[in-house]
This record gives structure tokens, C-alpha cells and sequence, in this order.
């Protein structure tokens, strides 16, 4: 993930990007966003945030700190790994999708260590 200040007219017409101004390119899902809010270092870091986690994923201890430090609003699915992914699971995914960018769904098999500390 990278965020850029564009300083260049030309780049800043390429992202739909006012001038100058910030885009944030990560390397998954849609991967532009064109930041549009208010000038300051509380609005970029919200911004920024926001966008650090994917919209659906598996629960890793990658994604604490983001999740549960800075408040990212997340669903969570348990399962049992001996008998699969439930039968909504294609509901889940297609809420996740949805959803996108506005709310993570993870899930996390009971099995997990992580699943006996949520």
C-alpha cells in the first residue's frame, strides 16, 4: 500500500485526483482512492485506516491491530473447521461485497487461537 502526494498535474488527472492532492494505491481489491476531505492529519490518518484492511479475510494476527486499535468495524464469522464453511457462506460473501469498504467481514475457524481470545 502507498500513499502518494501528487504535486504533478498529469499524475493528479490520471487518479481523478484534485491538484495537488493524496491517493492511496494498495494492492488489493479496488486499488485507487482518491482522498477528497479536508485538509489535515486526523482526516488522513481516518482515511488511511479505513482503507488498511481488505473487506473480506481470514482473521490473522495481522489484522489486530487494525481491527480492534483503531476500530475498524468488523463481523467476525466462527466456524467449525471439521465440518466446512456453513451454508451461508456465499450470503456472507456477497454482504461482504456489498458492503465494500464500509464494513470488514472476517472469519475465523474455532480451532484457531485467535478464535478462543475474541
Amino acid at each position: 500500500m502507498v500513499l502518494y502526494h501528487s504535486d504533478d498535474f498529469d499524475c493528479a488527472t490520471e487518479y481523478k485526483s484534485k491538484f495537488p492532492g493524496l491517493i492511496f494505491i494498495r494492492n488489493f481489491e479496488t486499488p485507487n482512492h482518491v482522498y477528497h476531505g479536508e485538509v489535515g492529519l486526523d482526516e488522513y490518518n481516518k482515511f488511511v485506516r479505513k482503507l488498511m484492511v481488505p473487506t473480506l479475510f481470514e482473521f490473522t494476527k495481522e489484522y489486530i491491530e487494525d481491527i480492534f486499535e483503531q476500530g475498524q468495524t468488523t463481523f467476525i464469522l466462527f466456524y467449525d473447521e471439521d465440518r466446512g464453511k456453513p451454508d451461508f457462506w456465499f450470503t456472507y460473501k456477497e454482504a461482504a461485497q456489498y458492503n465494500h469498504d464500509k464494513i470488514a467481514f472476517s472469519w475465523v475457524g474455532l480451532k484457531d487461537p485467535y478464535a478462543k481470545n475474541l
